[in-house]
């Protein structure tokens, strides 16, 4: 009798620890977003390439018409406009920024996502001006 009170408590111990177990919250592991990150550092260099490009087509541009002060945009010179853009580049797309920003690899997906998506936008401003630019020509 004796062994099967032992057996039975051995049992119910057993029972009581499965089912402690299972209560527990598993922990949920996603992968890190190795891909995405990789995915916005190339989206960062070419906007980066991009704005270059400009800065580049620009500066030909006015030198070659000597058009400093007429307007480019409706309250924009040419020159201001350049400024502009280097201005940007300096805050937003430089190397500097690159390695501060991009060199750490601690942003979630969702993060990623909305960088993403504001340098596709970035990149889709930088397109316009750079074939407005080109039509000048």
């Amino acid at each position: 009798m004796t062994v099967e009170i032992i057996i039975g408590l051995i049992g119910l111990f057993i029972a009581i620890a499965t089912y402690v177990q299972s209560q527990k919250p598993q922990e949920i592991k996603f992968s890190e977003p190795n891909e995405e990150m990789e995915s916005l550092k190339v989206s960062f260099k070419v906007n980066q390439k991009m704005s270059l490009e400009i800065q580049d087509l620009l500066e030909k541009y006015i030198e070659s018409n000597q058009c400093h002060d007429e307007l480019f945009f409706q309250q924009m010179t040419f020159s201001n406009y350049l400024q502009f853009v280097k201005d940007d580049y300096k805050e937003c797309l430089s190397d500097e920024v690159y390695e501060g920003n991009l060199s750490n690899d601690i942003y979630t997906r969702p993060i990623i996502a909305s960088m993403s998506n504001s340098l596709q936008n970035q990149f889709q401003n930088l397109m316009l001006v750079k074939n407005y630019i080109k039509t000048l020509t």
